[in-house]
């Protein structure tokens, strides 16, 4: 499997990144149904960096929270601290590929990583973004977040006048 680069073919090459929540074995005060990544991971410097490269991009999105996953559905009750917290042992230290475009998703206006499913959370994920005006298009965040055309390293003034 290869993406699509503006500039050649490049080989799909895994690159797992590991779950890690912040306090996994509690729900800090500000979690109703989601828990926040622990911000010294690399999961949760990785969707900051795609949530800047959409922006930088030019895509007005917008992201209410910091990183996180949705462990209870819209149905299930916060209530539920015990299922809250027994999913969240299930996905610590589980590991999801951001390089494959396949663990990608738009949902309505939202632009997801999926995670690994669990035996308790069989669909799970990460919001990077929410466009703020059109559904957003797969392949269009794909081309922004796989491209290293588009890494924070790189002088975007620059290379966008030699274009």
């Amino acid at each position: 499997m290869s993406i699509r680069n503006n500039k050649k073919e490049e080989e799909y090459i895994p690159t797992p990144f590991q779950i890690r929540f912040e306090n996994p074995k509690e729900r800090m005060q500000e979690e109703r149904k989601c828990k926040f990544l622990d911000p010294e991971s690399d999961l949760y410097m990785y969707i900051l960096d795609c949530q800047y490269r959409l922006k930088h991009s030019g895509m007005r999105i917008s992201n209410k929270m910091f990183p996180c996953v949705q462990i209870l559905s819209q149905t299930e009750s916060p209530k539920e601290l015990e299922l809250f917290l027994n999913r969240v042992k299930e996905l610590e230290g589980l590991y999801v590929d951001i390089k494959n475009p396949e663990n990608y998703r738009s949902v309505g206006k939202q632009f997801e990583l999926i995670l690994p499913s669990t035996p308790s959370l069989k669909s799970s994920s990460i919001v990077i973004g929410v466009l703020n005006h059109l559904a957003p298009r797969k392949e269009r965040f794909l081309n922004v977040i796989l491209n290293d055309e588009y890494s924070t390293e790189s002088n975007w003034d620059n290379s966008s006048a030699t274009e």
